[in-house]
């Protein structure tokens, strides 16, 4: 197979993301100021630096960190497995190999590089919107590697999944030669085994393809890699030559999205939406700055040519000019300083605080409000909208990378003996990845409290129909009580069914008249007996003790 075909459409992709890519120069120089040409073939030098403000710096720096630390805890799980089917999900022997999977898993992580690839990544991924990682099972481990987008182009199915990546990067000729030997091109041989340190490091570039396999171009009862489900091949660009073959069971790249819009593959990230109000920021620092400086430094109004000529004015700290009064005129004046700096200043506060809240900088760091008058309930629902805010976001970060993450290391777990062979009932079963990570678990809280403050609406409800009986004469108690409930969005497994409900209140109502009818008769009196004698302790006895 010519790899040629491939490098054309990398080629038309690549010219399909230049506007893109402009875009990503400007969150560069805004929020990854000093990457300089890791990012292509840019350099600092290209561009004129007016970067005065560090905000989107360090914005992006906190968003990677709050996401991190929000969804992933390397000390402790941060996810759980489950079956689809709700019936071997409840099986005691499903939920052992689950838990017991899930927790050999765990430890396979926490002795893998993923920290760091995920700290790298979500820092790409607030910046460009888009995110790549790569894992593989390298020397009994699993083997993490970030990359940025710019490297990387990207096709999708007709379902919007990813169904195709194409990674552009360097190699030296004698890396190369080591890795693939005669399977390179003559170039390479040629300049991999020359005695020339310069032939040797001559750097040249290779894109790396996986993509789905045709059934037609595979035989899918065989285990080799040229039939696995997902192609991969390395080829060296300027040939279009394959240097290697092989392929995946599942796609070893997961590309979370921010946000997406229909008509591109990538993702619009908080970076790119603030690229302009970042040059704007940049422009009041300066203009403060150069307050700043004419207030210290204001500027010089003299009538002396002669002295401004020949440069005899000193503006140094504690410098001494000499002159001749001239009828007590003195030799200048200085210009006091202009401008609404307050107004200036608070203009430039705010401006701050809304690009560090766009990038969730109000949820991660806990910023609230300096309200002492806020109640908890108030508090709670500003929790819960910031919340709200980031749900969006976390669902993609969830669908298009923790989910395909766990379930292809689950996967290579199992291939390569991690974890124990799962249960012939589980073979072929699908899985679903429960989440117990911080985020999840403030998402979480956020419904209960929903859910508390809906108990508690109906519980005076119900209070009122107590206290107004005439209430339900008008009024369905039920149907108010299941309003405030919908309102409220409560989950339905908190609430019973109709019937259940009613079963309920037809025992309730049994019991109380049995109960009723217990007591009648025990506080009913015997009939008396005349040819009986009285009892002692008796009612009738305490009768005729009592009139003697």
């Amino acid at each position: 197979m010519n790899g040629k075909k491939y490098v054309d459409l990398d080629a038309a992709l690549e010219a399909e993301k230049a506007e893109t890519k402009s875009r990503w120069d400007l969150v560069i120089d805004y929020f990854l100021p000093g990457h300089g040409n890791a990012y292509g073939d840019r350099t600092l030098q290209d561009h004129e630096w007016d970067v005065f403000d560090r905000t989107g710096v360090d914005a992006l720096r906190d968003f990677g960190a709050g996401i991190y630390s929000h969804t992933v805890n390397i000390n402790s799980p941060w996810f759980t497995l489950r079956m689809n089917d709700p019936e071997l999900d409840e099986s005691p022997q499903v939920k052992d190999a689950l838990t017991n999977a899930a927790k050999a898993l765990y430890r396979k992580l926490q002795n893998s590089n993923l920290e760091q690839a995920l700290t790298q990544l979500f820092t790409f991924f607030g910046a460009f919107g888009t995110g790549v990682l790569y894992v593989d099972v390298v020397d009994g481990k699993f083997r993490f590697n970030n990359y940025s987008p710019t490297c990387v182009n990207l096709t999708e199915d007709e379902h919007g999944m990813v169904n195709k990546v194409m990674r552009t990067f360097q190699e030296t000729a004698v890396n190369a030669y080591a890795r693939w030997g005669d399977g390179c091109s003559q170039e390479i041989v040629e300049a991999a085994t020359s005695k020339e340190s310069t032939q040797k490091n001559r750097k040249f570039q290779f894109l790396h393809v996986v993509c789905k396999r045709d059934d037609n171009e595979r035989d899918a009862e065989a285990k080799n890699k040229e039939n696995k489900e997902w192609a991969s091949y390395y080829i060296e660009k300027q040939k279009g030559h394959i240097v290697e073959e092989g392929g995946y069971d599942s796609l070893p790249y997961m590309t979370p999205r921010f946000y997406r819009h229909d008509e591109s593959v990538w993702g619009q990230s908080p970076a790119i939406a603030h690229t302009d109000t970042m040059a704007m920021l940049c422009k009041i620092r300066y203009d403060i700055a150069e307050h700043a400086e004419a207030t210290l430094f204001p500027p010089v109004f003299t009538d002396d040519q002669e002295a401004v000529d020949n440069n005899l004015l000193s503006m140094r700290p504690r410098a001494i000019n000499y002159y001749k009064s001239k009828d007590g005129t003195p030799p200048f004046a200085l210009s006091p300083g202009q401008g609404r700096l307050a107004e200036t200043l608070q203009f430039y506060q705010d401006t701050v605080q809304k690009v560090r809240n766009a990038f969730f900088a109000d949820l991660f760091l806990h910023q609230m409000d300096d309200d002492p008058n806020r109640t908890a309930t108030e508090v709670m629902e500003r929790k819960t909208e910031r919340g709200i805010r980031i749900a969006p976001v976390i669902v993609n970060v969830e669908t298009e990378l923790f989910g395909p993450l766990v379930m292809r290391c689950l996967s290579l777990a199992v291939e390569h003996g991690f974890v124990d062979e799962f249960p012939e009932v589980l073979q072929g079963q699908e899985y679903e990845v429960s989440y117990t990570n911080r985020l999840a678990s403030m998402l979480s809280r956020s419904e209960m409290q929903g859910a508390m403050q809906a108990i508690e609406e109906c519980a005076r409800i119900s209070e009122l129909f107590q206290t107004f009986p005439l209430l339900s004469e008008k009024l369905n108690p039920d149907e108010v009580i299941d309003s405030i409930m919908e309102s409220y969005n409560v989950d339905t497994d908190f609430t019973r069914d109709p019937k259940e409900t009613e079963q309920i209140r037809q025992a309730k109502q049994a019991e109380m008249q049995r109960q009723e009818q217990a007591a009648l008769q025990a506080n009913a009196v015997d009939k008396i007996k005349p040819n009986e004698p009285i009892q002692e302790g008796s009612p009738l006895a305490e009768l005729q003790e009592a009139t003697g």
